[in-house]
This record gives C-alpha cells, structure tokens and sequence, in this order.
C-alpha cells in the first residue's frame, strides 16, 4: 500500500483538481471516487445493503440536514469495499482522491498516515465555489424552483465538513484549509512533501 496515497476532504476543497495536477505532475494514476459513485450504490442495492437501497429512490437531497449527513456517512461506509476492489486492478503508484474517504475507514485499514492527506474549504470559500457551479449540479436539474434547496444544500456540506475534520483531528491525519488564498500547485506541493514524492 505505499505506492497509493489517499486524498479525502469535503465539497469545495478543490480535490480533484489538485490530484488531477499531483498525478500530472508526479506520473501517478488518478483514481476518483465520485466517478464510480452511482455504480457502487447500485452494487450495494443489488445485495440488500441498507443506504444503497434506500437510495436507489430517495435522493439525500429530500432528507433533513443532519438526517443526510449520517445517511452520506452510512453510504460510504457501505461502499468502502467496492472502492478497494477497484483499485485493486489498477496501476500504481496511485492516487485516489473523494470525500467518501472517511478518516475512520483508513484507520480502520491500518493505512500509513503519511499515505493519507485531506483538504477542507472554509464556509466562505465553500460558498464562493457552490454558488459558482450553481448552474451544473445535476440533482437540481429537475427541480422547477430549486432556490428553496440551496441553503439546506449548503448547510448539508458545511456540517459534513465540521464532521469530518472533526474526525481527521481525531485520528491525526494530516489536512489544510483551503479559503482560495493558496493556489493548486502551492497546495499541491504541501501534499507532495506531506507524501514525499
């Protein structure tokens, strides 16, 4: 596991960008998460997992702000292992970067915390980045008026991020916070020495 390296966090932190720019840069293989999302719910639903199931018909969008952040939390847990199944398959050295990287799954892992990095908005710059791809976020699509789901989207992904740093303090992970001051290839480098590559 010392050729793949793990790089968690919350909507907004700019994530996929810095590993797209870390793999580009180092000759890594990139493996995100989120690209993969919809098929290991569907996996999941297939056995009887719980979330998935439930989630095959009731978007995380319908539910209470609290309620849709323990039931996120329950759908990575339950997708965890679909996740190492895959890149199992693949090249290293690898870099896999999503915000179902729960710090409590990699400890659970043994992980080497040297392997592992998260990154988290403030609220203002989470903000600053929502409301700039407004427009493109598909589980508003089919919403005739989906101003209403705004603030509980945000509020949703603002508590989710207070959690899971909250958690990477808990288990010692390394993190940086990202209110756009930085830029990619400064952060970038933070996590390259973090990982000393």
């Amino acid at each position: 596991m010392n050729n793949i390296f793990w790089l968690g966090g919350t909507p907004g932190g700019g994530k996929t960008a810095t590993a797209h720019y870390i793999c580009q840069k180092y000759g890594f293989n990139c493996y995100s998460c989120d690209d993969y999302l919809k098929k290991h719910i569907r996996l999941g639903n297939n056995i009887g997992k719980t979330v998935c199931k439930y989630l095959q018909h009731s978007p995380i969008i319908h539910q209470d702000t609290e309620k849709s952040v323990k039931l996120t939390v329950e759908l990575y847990k339950e997708i965890f292992e679909y996740i190492l199944k895959d890149i199992d398959a693949l090249k290293y050295p690898l870099l896999i970067e999503s915000c179902s990287l729960l710090p409590e799954l990699l400890a659970k892992r043994q992980i080497d915390p040297q392997n592992i990095f998260y990154l988290f908005p403030t609220d203002t710059f989470y903000l600053r980045v929502f409301n700039s791809r407004f427009n493109t976020i598909a589980e508003f699509e089919y919403l005739t008026d989906p101003l209403p789901f705004v603030e509980y989207w945000n509020k949703r992904d603002m508590l989710f991020c207070k959690n899971m740093i909250a958690n990477t303090d808990k288990y010692n992970y390394k993190k940086q916070i990202i209110d756009g001051k930085i830029s990619i290839p400064s952060i970038a480098a933070i996590i390259a020495k973090h990982f000393r590559i």
